[in-house]
């Protein structure tokens, strides 16, 4: 938990910058992890749309650095 709060912590500070690969998939692996969030809930926790979280999803899955059956929604 300490490792997102400090991405959430990053992401608030530099909302314009562009995010590394690494933190895209350790705000997808979060999304994933907690059965109860959403799709919404996790665009606003990390400050991005929810088109942003599908579409790094799914660059996630072309890239094989995450697998395809995992998704929620």
């Amino acid at each position: 938990a300490e490792v997102y709060g400090t991405v959430i912590q990053s992401l608030r500070e530099t909302r314009a910058k562009r995010l590394t690969q690494q933190e895209k998939l350790d705000i997808i692996q979060d999304y994933r992890s907690d059965p109860q969030m959403t799709l919404k809930e996790c665009a606003k926790k990390y400050g991005t749309s929810v088109k942003n979280i599908s579409r790094w999803q799914k660059e996630l899955i072309d890239a094989k650095l995450i697998a395809a059956d995992d998704t929620t929604e």
